[in-house]
């Protein structure tokens, strides 16, 4: 399954609209793993212990920047993941700031994730859908022994984002998997041109037209 610093690069780089940089990506995963041991069990981290630890060169051994140029590339890396985080902690207070709601049920044989009270412009939509995916690939690479309906209504508003990439990457792996995507699309016109989401749409197995 992925592992913490995969699903927290996916979730920057959705909120950034961009990829990271190696640098970028480093900074990320050491904090990741430094935020990790801290909390040596006793509690759940959230995005917010990362912010302050993100380019702390105090956390590399002398030999990893060798140059006063290199630390000040790391630390420059390091403080642009805690800009987009902390712009994304800002902007959705309560929804990524925290841990995980005690009441949430991930382990049912129907997940439902309902993303309608969350507004359309912003990261917010493509980065929980993106936190679902991961949880769901997770999930079916630790138990393939079901055969598992992957719904995804107003999917065009995927097929027009970053997530685009892992609905068709979840395609290819859906019959090792036992995955079956189901999208649901008002106009296909919204998916834009030499996406993935267009490679998606003609690589689909079976197309339903509806017309009203």
């Amino acid at each position: 399954p992925m592992n913490g610093s995969e699903i927290l690069r996916g979730l920057v780089e959705i909120v950034a609209g961009r990829s990271l940089t190696e640098w970028e990506d480093q900074a990320l995963r050491v904090a990741f793993l430094e935020v990790k041991r801290r909390s040596d069990g006793k509690r759940v981290p959230t995005l917010a212990d990362l912010i302050p630890v993100l380019g702390d060169t105090a956390m590399l051994s002398s030999t990893a920047l060798r140059t006063p140029a290199a630390a000040d590339m790391y630390v420059t890396a390091g403080a642009t993941v805690a800009f987009i985080l902390d712009r994304l902690l800002g902007a959705y207070s309560g929804l990524f700031d925290g841990e995980t709601s005690k009441k949430v049920r991930l382990n049912e044989k129907l997940t439902v994730f309902d993303v309608s009270q969350l507004p359309d412009s912003g990261p917010a939509v493509d980065a929980v859908i993106g936190l679902a995916n991961a949880w769901l690939m997770g999930s079916l690479r630790r138990n393939s022994d079901f055969v598992t309906n992957l719904v995804l209504e107003e999917a065009w508003h995927i097929m027009g984002s970053p997530n685009a990439s892992w609905v068709r990457s979840n395609a290819k792996l859906a019959r090792a998997k036992g995955l079956s995507q189901v999208m649901a699309i008002h106009n296909p016109s919204d998916v834009p041109l030499g996406s993935p989401g267009e490679a998606m749409l003609k690589e689909a197995q079976t197309i339903h037209i509806y017309r009203i």
